[in-house]
């Protein structure tokens, strides 16, 4: 058992992305690898004897699963499952509950306008793509404003831009 403890613990060793998942699962386990190998080792048969444990649980459940023990074994299992259940929910959805969250924010980027020939370009607002006559702005019709907020009349240069196409 102490060599599979030691040749466990020297593979851990050699592969950084083991180690890392390790020390996200079990960071205990992963600081006893790197600094001591007594501690690992006692730490691996503590984990092996768990599981032992659990299978034994397991194989007796099995042999009588309609007893009042092994019915109870059987609910705290699921609702133990639900819980997890609910956990990994919870940080997939919502995870601003478990930690700090910063939010970043930026202005929001000009409007685009697509115009006939596909291509985009930075947007105008509407007064000044009339006043400037910029292409692919749409003008009014004669006789109406510009746009429901336009107070005034189409102006005679928009007339003449409005004829033409």
């Amino acid at each position: 058992m102490q060599q599979d403890a030691e040749v466990s613990r020297y593979r851990l060793l050699g592969d950084p992305a083991l180690m890392e998942q390790l020390r996200q699962t079990h960071p205990e386990m992963a600081d006893a690898a790197q600094t001591n190998p007594a501690r690992f080792a006692e730490l691996l048969r503590q984990t092996h004897q768990m599981q032992e444990e659990a299978e034994r649980e397991r194989a007796l459940l099995e042999l009588d699963p309609y007893s009042i023990e092994a019915q109870r074994r059987i609910e705290e299992a699921i609702h133990q499952q639900a819980v997890l259940e609910n956990l990994e929910h919870a940080l997939e959805y919502s995870p601003e509950v478990f930690g700090r969250v910063t939010m970043l924010y930026r202005r929001p980027a000009p409007a685009l306008l697509v115009h006939d020939h596909g291509g985009p370009q930075r947007g105008l607002p509407v007064r000044a793509g009339h006043a400037q006559g910029a292409p692919g702005v749409h003008r009014p019709r004669e006789g109406r404003p510009a746009h429901p907020g336009a107070r005034g009349r189409v102006p005679a240069g928009a007339r003449a831009a409005r004829e033409c196409t």
